[in-house]
This record gives C-alpha cells, sequence and structure tokens, in this order.
C-alpha cells in the first residue's frame, strides 16, 4: 500500500463504537452553554443528509429513560460538558439507568421479564429479535424511512438483513463502524533485539521464539515471572483468534455452502493440542483460564508479557501507564503466523456489530423523538459533537478542521488511562451507536503508532465475521435450548484439553457427547436460517 494513500485513508477513515450517554447539570463554567434544565432555544439545524428532524428533536423538553452498561474504563460522568450540550440541542434529558457491564446481561433479562421497559436500552440483535415479535421492542422499518435520513446513507441491506427476522421485521439499529480493526498479534520488540530474533513467520517459528523468551528474558531483564504469551481478553479469544491460524474458526465456518460446527472437528482439535503444549510448557499465562481483563492489562503494563493477542490500540491506549511502570517496553504488530495448511487470518469486526444494538420500547411515549435522536448522532453535526464535544469549550476550529484543546488533551493523557480522561469531557463515549473519527482518536493517543502500523496486516490478513442469522421463534428457542447444554460441555471439555487435566485420547468422548445433545439439530436449525438470510439479502 503507497504510503499516500494509505495516509490519505487514515485521515478520512471513520467509524461508529457504541455511545455512553449521561444526565446531570453541566458546571457553572459552562452554564450558559451546556445547562440542560433550561428550556432549549438552540438554531434549527440539520444534519448532513437530513430532510426532516431539525433540531431540537422536540419542541417541549421531555425526558427519557436509557439503559445502559457502565463500562469500568468509560465510567459515566454526569458533568460531562458534551452531553449536555447533545441535551441541549435535542431539547431531550436523558435519565440513565447504568448497569456494570458484568451484571447487564442479567439485570436485562429481569428488566425484559418484568414488561417495564426504559425508553431505550442497548440489547444483542438476538434477543430484539425474539422480544420485538412479543411486541417489546418497536419495529423501526418506517421509522427509517420517515426519519433515518442519516442512517440510510449507512447501513446496506446486508448490514440491516443481520439485524431483521424471517419475515423482514427491524427491532434495532446496530453499532455501526467503518473501521474494521478488531484484534491483532503483538510482540515485544525491546525483547526480539535482545535476543537478535526477527517476526515469527509460522507457528513452529513463533513457538520457537516463546522458548527463547522463557529461557533467556528473565536474566537478561531480572524480572523472572515474565509471561512469553497472553491473550488480553483471556481463553475464549485466544481460541478465537488461533482458530484462524488452524483452518477453522471458533464456531461455525461455511463450507461447501453449510454451515459446520467447528468445536468437534479434527483442526479444532489440533488448535487444543497446541494450546496444551503451550500451557504445559508455561509459554502461555498460567492464569489465562481465569484472569479478569484488568488483571491481563497490569500484566501488559509492567512489562511481563512478551507476545499478546489483543486490540491493536492497546499499546496506544495504555501507553502512559507502560512508561511509568515498564519504559523499556516496546510491542510491535507482526502478521498472524502461518499455522495449520499454511493457514493465517485475522478476527475482525465487521461494519456492524449486532451484539451492540439498540431498541426502543413499544411502550415508550417518546418513539419518534428516540429514534430520531439516535439518527442525530450519525449527523454531521452529532458527529463533530460526540467526537471533539462543545466548540470554544473542548475545541477549536481551525483550518476548517476541530482541533482539540491542548489543555484538554493534556487532562484527558494524565487521567488513569485515556478512556478514563475521555469520560470527563464525554469525548468519543461508549456503548452507543455513532460515527466516531479517525482524526479525534489520534489527537487524544487513542490511536497511535502501533495501531496505525497494523492497517495493512490487518487489510491483507482480515476475516469478516459471519452474518447474524435471522431465526423464526421455533428455531430461537430451540437452538437456544440445545446451544446452552452444548456450550456448557463445550467449555468443560476444552479447559480440561487445554490445561491437560484430561487426555486427547477423551476427544472422541467428547464429540459422541456433543451429538448426544442435538448436534445434528443444532446444525440443521442453524442452515435452514442461514437459508433465510440469503433471502432476505435477494
Amino acid at each position: 500500500m503507497k504510503s499516500k494513500r494509505l495516509l490519505c485513508v487514515l485521515i478520512t477513515l471513520v467509524f461508529a463504537v457504541t455511545l455512553i450517554f449521561t444526565a446531570a447539570a453541566c458546571s457553572k463554567k459552562d452554564e450558559e452553554k451546556t445547562d440542560s434544565n433550561q428550556t432549549a432555544k438552540p438554531q434549527k439545524t440539520q444534519g448532513v443528509g437530513e430532510e426532516k428532524g431539525l433540531l431540537p428533536i422536540s419542541d417541549k423538553k421531555i425526558t427519557i429513560k436509557f439503559m445502559l452498561g457502565n463500562h469500568p474504563n468509560y465510567p459515566i460522568d454526569n458533568e460531562a460538558v458534551t452531553f449536555q450540550e447533545l441535551m441541549r440541542r435535542t431539547n431531550i434529558t436523558i435519565k440513565y439507568e447504568t448497569v456494570p457491564n458484568s451484571d447487564y446481561g442479567q439485570k436485562r433479562n429481569v428488566v425484559i421479564a418484568s414488561g417495564s421497559l426504559p425508553d431505550i436500552m442497548t440489547i444483542n440483535a438476538e434477543e430484539a429479535k425474539l422480544h420485538g415479535s412479543r411486541g417489546l421492542f418497536v419495529e423501526m422499518g418506517d421509522l427509517i424511512k420517515e426519519h433515518g435520513a442519516n442512517l440510510t446513507k449507512l447501513f446496506t441491506k446486508e448490514m440491516l438483513a443481520q439485524q431483521m427476522t424471517v419475515d423482514k421485521k427491524l427491532y434495532s439499529i446496530p453499532y455501526y463502524s467503518e473501521k474494521i480493526q478488531q484484534d491483532g498479534w503483538l510482540v515485544r520488540k525491546d525483547w526480539l533485539d535482545k535476543l537478535g530474533l526477527e517476526k515469527p513467520g509460522t507457528l513452529d517459528d513463533f513457538y520457537d521464539m516463546l522458548v527463547e523468551f522463557r529461557d533467556k528474558i528473565p536474566a537478561l531483564t531480572g524480572k523472572e515471572n515474565i509471561i512469553p504469551f497472553g491473550s488480553r481478553i483471556g481463553f475464549r479469544e485466544l481460541r478465537k483468534n488461533l482458530s484462524f491460524v488452524f483452518d477453522t474458526r471458533y464456531a461455525w465456518k461455511i463450507e461447501n455452502g453449510k454451515y459446520v460446527y467447528t468445536p468437534v472437528t479434527d483442526e479444532y482439535k489440533e488448535m487444543l493440542i497446541f494450546i496444551n503444549k503451550l500451557y504445559t510448557e508455561k509459554l502461555l499465562n498460567q492464569e489465562i483460564m481465569t484472569d479478569s481483563v484488568q488483571q491481563e492489562n497490569e500484566k501488559i503494563q509492567s512489562g511481563l508479557v512478551g507476545a499478546i493477542i489483543t486490540k491493536t490500540n492497546v499499546p496506544d491506549v495504555y501507553a502512559p501507564a507502560i512508561q511509568k511502570k515498564a519504559p523499556e517496553t516496546e510491542y510491535v504488530n507482526m502478521p498472524p503466523p502461518a499455522g495449520l495448511n499454511g493457514a493465517r487470518g485475522l478476527k475482525v469486526r465487521g461494519y456492524t456489530l449486532p451484539g451492540y444494538s439498540l431498541a426502543i420500547s413499544s411502550k415508550s411515549k417518546h418513539i419518534e423523538e428516540c429514534f430520531r435522536l439516535i439518527d442525530y448522532s450519525f449527523s454531521s453535526e452529532g458527529i463533530t459533537l460526540l467526537n471533539y464535544g462543545v466548540e470554544g469549550v473542548t475545541y477549536d476550529m481551525k483550518d476548517g478542521k476541530p482541533v482539540l484543546k491542548e489543555e484538554v488533551v493534556e487532562s484527558i493523557n494524565s487521567a488513569a488511562n485515556i478512556a478514563n480522561g475521555l469520560s470527563k469531557y464525554g469525548i468519543l463515549p461508549y456503548l452507543y451507536p455513532y460515527y466516531q473519527t479517525m482524526d479525534a482518536q489520534i489527537q487524544v493517543g487513542m490511536v497511535g503508532k502501533t495501531f496505525l502500523e497494523s492497517m495493512e496486516i490487518i487489510d491483507t490478513y482480515k476475516v469478516f465475521p459471519l452474518p447474524s442469522l435471522p431465526y423464526t421463534k421455533e428455531q430461537s428457542l430451540k437452538i437456544k435450548t440445545i446451544q446452552a447444554s452444548i456450550l456448557t460441555l463445550r467449555e468443560e471439555y476444552e479447559a480440561k484439553f487445554a490445561m491437560g487435566i484430561l487426555p486427547f485420547e477423551q476427544w472422541d468422548e467428547y464429540v459422541e457427547e456433543t451429538e448426544q445433545l442435538g448436534l445434528e439439530e443444532y446444525v440443521k436449525l442453524q442452515n435452514e436460517a442461514y437459508e433465510a438470510y440469503k433471502e432476505l439479502i435477494k
């Protein structure tokens, strides 16, 4: 890729990440510009592509309830100037019903079961389809036609099909992103240099490198508790990423036009054999089965991990902490090593993430306003507000472009991590669909050298996720029942295989037990839904 072309792509690339709103009074310093308790009197404005939906969204002040998860790295700040300005412009007061991410799934299920829903809630597309068909959520097809000018510009037929039921009903709006980066392979360049090694090209080379890390780095660095290889998001993400270099997938793959359940295949078995080899030889993080993301982060920030599979902007996001604890640390990107049958791929995020979607309660008194609020976040004004904040407060216009104030950037980077700093201003918020610009991320340091250098590798080896399929109510209920049993069995066996608790001579026993739990019916239902998906995108 030519550098000039790459630079152009990087400057213009934008993506949407889910958004956290917060509602509270703003500080007195910014009271005139951001006080959402006052009756809004903004100028009538219009987002790009909007023929309708002029601001304010509501002529009289209204209040909506919004339920969402609270990410530990993006804590809600009730004084966030960006969110206060959003509410002032739209004339909508948003009351946030936040739940810790770790408890969100359970809390959401309780709320849905009660039938007393907030106006808007974050949900995965499958749950939205199931409960939308029961009448709990609003069908959005007509709303998009009438009030979704900005959304219409973004979502293709294939993207919306993943949110639809078999009868083409749409009950949720997904996360949208033009940036497909997700996970990558990172390695310590400073350790490679100490050992005179090159980046590994094959899985065998990768194994040999880890052995060198284990045997020689402690003496060279004075650190006895080094971890040759780790996965920042634990055992599950390790398997997801390694599957692509073992010529398989983590759960399903399409082969000869049909869905195939991979965890009982020979290729998947070979992957687990490799993981077991790394684990038993202490080349893999020995706490990978139990470590939280925070515990993994602490190990990375302390300079203990030689190679990791993680989001490729992690070294950029945690650069301040790494510099304090282990300033010699230098992570660089490497292509995935060539594995079984020469396979090498990277798990990337698609342009939409159905798992992060928004649904509107069918009992809401403000259905149109809720939808227009979502659509506004994808307008040119919404994009600028949610990426840079408020002009004159958090950014200034220079040469026709928003530039974050120096003191704002310094404040963000002085926080425990960049994400914490962003939350103070409500810039680049989390858990709500909107367009997030690469430029804003570069300005705050969330996207830096490590991430930018990963883009060519990602472009070369990216493997997009399979589509989210439309199930009938009957199919969904059957799949949930079978899947729960199969997944429980799978997790038990795979952990024991990986840790050496069970010998691989018992692999056939595992496969047989899986089949007895209804694997044939599970695969049949999946393929029926796949055929329905293909009809939706015709």
